[in-house]
């Protein structure tokens, strides 16, 4: 998986962040600075669907 943020502002001091969690668990992340910023982040991550009525893996 791979996630890609990326800012707007032309502020020099805009920051942004991206963040990739696993079963509450962080990742990936990564944060940069500067006018039209760009922070991707890249991790592999098992998906876990639950069931109608049953809960998610833990």
């Amino acid at each position: 998986m791979t996630l890609t943020a990326r800012t707007t502002s032309t502020d020099p001091d805009a920051m942004i962040t991206c963040r990739i969690t696993s079963l509450g668990k962080v990742v990936a992340e990564d944060t940069k600075r500067g006018a039209h910023a760009e922070a991707t982040c890249s991790a592999r991550t098992t998906v876990f669907s639950a069931a109608p009525g049953r809960p998610s893996p833990s």
